[in-house]
């Protein structure tokens, strides 16, 4: 078996809106993949 090193990602995700000041379906995926990710130990920028 072969051993990787695993990094953390970095993330940089771009939109002219944002959940939750504006409802809806790609604002809203957006917002809880960055919450997700940022619990995991990944860098995000917005």
């Amino acid at each position: 078996m072969i051993e990787t090193a695993v990094k953390s990602a970095s993330i940089l995700c771009v939109g002219n809106r944002w959940f939750p000041t504006a409802p809806g379906g790609a604002e809203r995926y957006i917002y809880e993949l960055i919450r997700h990710l940022t619990t995991t130990g990944d860098r995000v920028e917005l």
